[in-house]
Protein backbone atom coordinates (compact mmCIF):
# COMPACT_ATOMS: atom_id res chain seq x y z
CA UNK A 1 0.00 0.00 0.00
CA UNK A 2 1.29 3.47 -1.00
CA UNK A 3 1.65 5.93 1.88
CA UNK A 4 2.23 9.43 1.16
CA UNK A 5 4.32 9.71 4.54
CA UNK A 6 6.53 6.70 3.38
CA UNK A 7 7.79 8.58 0.29
CA UNK A 8 8.93 12.24 1.56
CA UNK A 9 11.63 13.18 3.83
CA UNK A 10 11.46 16.48 5.73
CA UNK A 11 14.21 18.20 7.98
CA UNK A 12 13.61 20.63 9.95
CA UNK A 13 15.24 24.65 10.05
CA UNK A 14 14.85 23.66 14.20
CA UNK A 15 15.57 20.15 14.54
CA UNK A 16 12.56 17.99 16.28
CA UNK A 17 14.45 15.71 18.41
CA UNK A 18 12.89 13.43 20.89
CA UNK A 19 14.71 14.06 24.27
CA UNK A 20 14.78 10.93 25.62
CA UNK A 21 16.38 9.08 22.52
CA UNK A 22 20.08 9.04 21.78
CA UNK A 23 20.71 10.19 18.44
CA UNK A 24 20.82 6.85 16.71
CA UNK A 25 17.42 6.03 18.34
CA UNK A 26 15.89 8.93 17.28
CA UNK A 27 16.43 7.92 13.63
CA UNK A 28 15.97 4.50 13.65
CA UNK A 29 13.46 4.43 16.27
CA UNK A 30 11.13 6.58 14.36
CA UNK A 31 11.73 5.54 11.19
CA UNK A 32 10.90 1.80 11.97
CA UNK A 33 7.34 1.72 12.20
CA UNK A 34 7.64 3.38 8.10
CA UNK A 35 10.16 0.22 7.19
CA UNK A 36 10.46 -3.29 6.50
CA UNK A 37 13.98 -3.28 8.12
CA UNK A 38 14.80 -4.77 11.35
CA UNK A 39 15.66 -2.61 14.31
CA UNK A 40 19.12 -3.74 14.54
CA UNK A 41 19.23 -3.03 10.25
CA UNK A 42 17.97 0.67 10.78
CA UNK A 43 20.44 1.10 13.23
CA UNK A 44 23.57 0.19 11.65
CA UNK A 45 22.31 2.13 8.20
CA UNK A 46 21.63 4.74 11.05
CA UNK A 47 25.18 4.91 12.72
CA UNK A 48 26.67 4.71 8.96
CA UNK A 49 24.98 7.88 8.15
CA UNK A 50 25.61 9.38 11.28
CA UNK A 51 29.40 8.41 10.69
CA UNK A 52 29.21 10.13 7.63
CA UNK A 53 28.36 12.98 8.79
CA UNK A 54 30.69 13.52 11.11
CA UNK A 55 29.37 11.89 14.55
CA UNK A 56 30.90 9.00 15.22
CA UNK A 57 31.38 10.40 18.89
CA UNK A 58 27.87 11.47 18.94
CA UNK A 59 26.30 8.35 18.66
CA UNK A 60 25.09 7.60 21.88
CA UNK A 61 23.95 11.09 23.01
CA UNK A 62 21.26 13.04 23.87
CA UNK A 63 19.97 15.98 22.28
CA UNK A 64 20.48 17.86 25.33
CA UNK A 65 24.38 16.76 24.61
CA UNK A 66 24.54 17.96 21.07
CA UNK A 67 25.41 21.23 19.06
CA UNK A 68 22.59 22.85 17.01
CA UNK A 69 24.51 22.17 14.07
CA UNK A 70 24.73 18.35 15.48
CA UNK A 71 21.15 17.56 16.09
CA UNK A 72 20.70 19.55 12.57
CA UNK A 73 22.47 16.67 10.84
CA UNK A 74 20.26 13.42 13.18
CA UNK A 75 17.52 15.46 11.80
CA UNK A 76 18.75 15.46 8.20
CA UNK A 77 19.89 11.51 8.82
CA UNK A 78 16.48 10.97 10.13
CA UNK A 79 14.86 11.98 6.67
CA UNK A 80 17.30 10.33 4.57
CA UNK A 81 17.28 6.74 6.52
CA UNK A 82 13.80 6.48 4.68
CA UNK A 83 15.16 6.93 1.83
CA UNK A 84 12.15 9.16 0.18
CA UNK A 85 11.46 9.79 -2.63
CA UNK A 86 11.41 13.55 -2.30
CA UNK A 87 13.71 14.85 0.20
CA UNK A 88 12.71 18.71 1.80
CA UNK A 89 15.21 20.25 3.81
CA UNK A 90 14.86 23.65 5.59
CA UNK A 91 18.13 25.32 5.86
CA UNK A 92 20.40 22.15 5.93
CA UNK A 93 23.52 24.04 6.34
CA UNK A 94 22.78 26.63 8.73
CA UNK A 95 24.48 26.27 11.81
CA UNK A 96 27.03 24.11 9.90
CA UNK A 97 30.96 24.99 9.32
CA UNK A 98 32.36 24.55 5.62
CA UNK A 99 33.67 21.62 5.95
CA UNK A 100 30.58 20.15 7.74
CA UNK A 101 28.70 21.66 4.98
CA UNK A 102 30.41 19.96 2.39
CA UNK A 103 29.97 16.49 4.02
CA UNK A 104 26.21 17.39 4.29
CA UNK A 105 26.15 17.93 0.55
CA UNK A 106 27.76 14.79 -0.02
CA UNK A 107 25.57 12.70 1.49
CA UNK A 108 22.65 14.51 -0.56
CA UNK A 109 24.40 14.27 -3.73
CA UNK A 110 24.55 10.58 -3.20
CA UNK A 111 20.70 10.33 -2.74
CA UNK A 112 20.33 12.54 -5.27
CA UNK A 113 22.18 10.65 -7.70
CA UNK A 114 20.32 7.39 -6.51
CA UNK A 115 17.11 8.94 -8.17
CA UNK A 116 16.05 11.07 -5.18
CA UNK A 117 14.43 14.59 -5.59
CA UNK A 118 15.94 17.57 -2.83
CA UNK A 119 14.16 20.70 -2.88
CA UNK A 120 16.10 22.77 0.21
CA UNK A 121 15.33 26.44 1.23
CA UNK A 122 18.22 28.96 2.22
CA UNK A 123 19.04 32.20 2.88
CA UNK A 124 22.83 32.17 2.14
CA UNK A 125 23.21 32.84 -1.24
CA UNK A 126 26.92 31.16 -1.00
CA UNK A 127 24.45 27.65 -0.48
CA UNK A 128 23.29 27.69 -4.34
CA UNK A 129 26.59 26.17 -5.12
CA UNK A 130 25.32 22.67 -4.23
CA UNK A 131 21.94 23.62 -6.23
CA UNK A 132 21.54 22.39 -9.71
CA UNK A 133 18.69 25.00 -10.58
CA UNK A 134 17.88 28.00 -7.95
CA UNK A 135 14.80 30.01 -7.43
CA UNK A 136 14.80 33.48 -5.79
CA UNK A 137 12.14 34.35 -4.04
CA UNK A 138 11.38 37.86 -2.53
Amino acid sequence: MFHLRSRIGYSFQEPLLLPYLSAVENISYVVSPLSSLSRSHLNDKATKLLVRLGLSERLANFPSKLSVGEKKRVDLSRALLKEPMVMIADEPFSSLDPQTSKAVMDVLREYVEKSGILVYSSTNPLDSRFASRTYNMN
